[in-house]
């Protein structure tokens, strides 16, 4: 018997559990979102430290939540 399957279903392997996998999923979708927002947030100051440019802000937030 292995042990993963003796284990609550919560604390198997992602690829095990397709509701992790779904959970999991979602949370990166949200947080990506909100990535952006605090992007987008940023002065050029800021921008021109972490290497970006306005026109790059723009195009990055402007992409929807489930585009990489």
């Amino acid at each position: 018997m292995s042990t993963s399957h003796s284990l609550p279903m919560f604390y198997r392997r992602p690829s095990a559990n397709p509701l992790f996998a779904v959970v999991t999923g979602l949370f990166w979708l949200a947080e990506r979102q909100r990535q952006r927002q605090k992007l987008a947030l940023l002065d050029n100051r800021l921008l021109a430290d972490i290497g970006l440019e306005a026109g790059q802000v723009g195009i990055e937030v402007a992409k929807p939540f489930w585009r990489d």
